[in-house]
């Protein structure tokens, strides 16, 4: 039985504790750093946890073999380092780091403690995505030319970090983590990355399209947390190869609390054939994401299907993205191979 703790207590803090309640083989050591009294009015353990409003305390004093860090992203460093410190395993949430300095000090501390890393980058996990990832890697769709993906929203109502971009990066770090991480794992990293977008009054880059610049194919990532007050959460994926083409669209309305599905869907168009539905499997992404980190941890194996070296490479061409916003010009990416 492992024992894990969760520092953070916001949207993802709430949805691992749920997926955690349902496997066999842990047991929640404790629920730190939430606000208020918002963990116990706004969700119901299955037994007894322990909430500490601190998270160091809960650090400190919880005994976990695993701590889930759901904190906001400017404190991830700080605590990935003292949980390595501890030979406590790790899963951070996305996005890991706001620069590759930051990400290096982690990946270093977490070698030295011989401890295991896994960044909750939960889209590799999510059925759809998956089941394309599929499709394009059993050559399903040919030779792949353009890739399109892009996740629509309004400014996030539950947590005021959200609009300090040294804080939370802004869209471009939070939001388009997401589909950077799977379209580098699908496409590899490409030469150059040029990006556009709009700032905040706060200076935060929250309406973003990146260009990913490959010698044979092209991909493109709109992120935006400027929709209008009430925009059903959206994201979309469109597939483009030589021998059929695939599209997929996902809407949410509602709160962060009482999320309602409103549309999901994934078509395949054969090149000459009629479209048909790709039926895929629903399983909640986040209970497979964070089972596969467990068993990865019972098994002292290593978390190959989110490798901290890929997730490295995120945050990587984010910086450089952030260039290419700051400069009006593309940034080449050939340097993304050594340390930093």
């Amino acid at each position: 039985m492992l024992k894990i703790a969760i520092l953070g207590f916001g949207f993802a803090g709430k949805t691992h504790a749920d997926a955690y309640a349902r496997l066999p083989n842990v047991e929640l050591a404790g629920i730190g750093g939430f606000r208020g009294g918002r963990a116990r009015e706004g969700w119901k353990a299955p037994y007894s946890v322990q909430l500490y409003p601190d998270p160091d305390v809960l650090l400190n004093s919880s005994g976990a073999d695993i701590v889930d860090i759901c904190l906001p992203t400017f404190m991830h460093e700080d605590f990935v380092i003292k949980a390595a410190e501890k030979g406590m395993h790790i899963i951070c949430e996305k996005p890991f780091a706001l620069n590759l300095a930051s990400v290096d000090r982690m990946l270093d501390a977490v070698k030295k403690a011989g401890v295991t890393l896994m960044v909750a980058q939960v889209l590799r996990f999510f059925p759809h995505y998956s089941k394309c990832r599929e499709l394009v890697r059993g050559g399903r769709l040919g030779d792949v030319f353009f890739v399109s993906a892009s996740r629509l929203s309004e400014m996030p109502r539950w947590a005021d970090w959200f609009r300090d971009p040294l804080k939370s990066g802004g869209a471009l770090f939070d939001l388009q983590v997401h589909d950077l991480d799977y379209l580098l794992n699908l496409l590899g990293v490409p030469e150059k990355v040029f990006a556009t977008g709009l700032q905040s009054e706060s200076g935060a880059w929250n309406h973003v399209v990146t260009s990913l610049l490959y010698p044979e194919k092209k991909a493109c990532i709109e992120a935006t947390y400027r929709m209008a007050a009430g925009w059903p959460f959206t994201s979309r994926l469109r597939l483009m190869g030589t021998a059929a083409s695939l599209e997929y669209e996902f809407r949410v309305q509602g709160n962060v609390d009482t999320l309602e599905r409103a549309q999901n869907l994934l078509m395949m168009y054969p090149d000459g054939g009629p479209a048909t539905r790709v039926e895929v499997e629903d399983r909640d992404p986040y209970l497979s994401e964070l089972k596969y980190f467990v068993e990865t941890v019972e098994n002292g194996s290593t978390p190959q299907a989110v490798p901290v070296e890929e997730a490295r490479t995120v945050i990587g061409v984010l910086e450089a993205a952030k260039q290419s916003l700051e400069t009006g010009k593309s940034a080449d990416l050939t340097w993304l191979s050594s340390r930093t």
